[in-house]
């Protein structure tokens, strides 16, 4: 494992594709059933998304990383395992403070509960040191060009350049789980809230 000075954050990729990045998220994520869940007003989802991934990006740049493909129509976000939950310092720097009151108390309510529920799940599942894929998504108008799957690998070689040696992430996409097998991810444990009716599926390998 290299040291924590090798471990420092890249910057957000060129404003072109960091705008591109933003809108191929709420793109990706608009339908998904973990999102339609905690953002359960569909007239307001896209708001909602938009200003959640908005930090989101902001947050990984500076604590793990973002990886683009073709100018921001693939998207890979990820963090280390100890930045995964979003302290209130982080918040403050990623511009996310505000969320409760954008998005309105009962969906940041259900969205601050299935992470942190979740968070601990995928840390005693996959254990000590890992990089977290947070965030992977390819607009939907450029299905099928394997962007989903190149932003990944870029964001994998991005963790081994960093020093780690084990990814992990996770789905409530059914769709989702042969193609992570297919990628060379293996299932570390299946978790579904007694509150929420979405079952997750953790996976993790090898870099």
């Amino acid at each position: 494992m290299s040291s924590a000075a090798s471990r420092h954050a890249v910057p957000l990729p060129t404003k072109a594709s960091h705008g591109q990045a933003l809108e191929t998220l709420v793109r990706a994520f608009i339908t998904d059933p973990m999102f339609t869940f905690i953002f359960q007003r569909p007239e307001q989802r896209e708001h909602d998304l938009r200003r959640l991934f908005a930090g989101s990006l902001r947050h990984a740049a500076h604590v793990g990383g973002v990886s683009v493909v073709d100018e921001g129509l693939g998207v890979a976000l990820w963090t280390p395992r100890d930045s995964m939950s979003v302290s209130f310092t982080a918040a403050w720097r990623a511009g996310m403070l505000t969320l409760p009151f954008t998005v309105g108390p009962s969906s940041f309510r259900r969205l601050d509960r299935f992470e942190h529920e979740l968070d601990g799940h995928t840390r005693t599942a996959a254990g000590s040191d890992f990089a977290y894929v947070w965030l992977l998504g390819a607009h939907p108008d450029a299905q099928g060009r394997g962007l989903g799957r190149a932003a990944l690998e870029r964001a994998l070689t991005s963790m081994r350049e960093r020093g780690f040696t084990r990814c992990v992430l996770r789905t409530q996409q059914p769709r989702n789980v042969s193609l992570y097998r297919h990628l060379g991810f293996h299932e570390l444990a299946r978790h579904t809230p007694g509150w929420a009716p979405l079952e997750t599926v953790i996976f993790g390998r090898d870099l």
